[in-house]
């Protein structure tokens, strides 16, 4: 009934079927890094461990640096692939 994508001028914008135009979707600004760091820091400060870890982390980039291989080579490219070393 609907699409969300991301304009790089405009942020988030919402097109509801049948709209003539799309609306804008609030967002916090936040800074990510800023963010990890805090909470790296108040996991030292034996807090909560973060929300993710060092394995996550590294699939989470390997599933974007296999879109990027994909996209480039014009090929599936599977995670397993990025995460062996190519």
């Amino acid at each position: 009934e609907a699409s969300a994508y991301y304009d790089l001028h405009q942020g988030l914008r919402f097109l509801k079927r049948g709209s003539s135009a799309p609306e804008p979707v609030a967002c916090p600004k936040t800074d990510a890094f800023v963010e990890e760091l805090e909470e790296f820091a108040a996991a030292a400060r034996g807090g909560p461990a973060p929300e993710m870890d060092g394995e996550r982390s590294t699939a989470s980039l390997a599933v974007i640096r296999a879109g990027i291989v994909s996209a480039r080579e014009g090929r599936r490219v599977e995670v397993a692939e990025i995460l062996a070393g190519e």
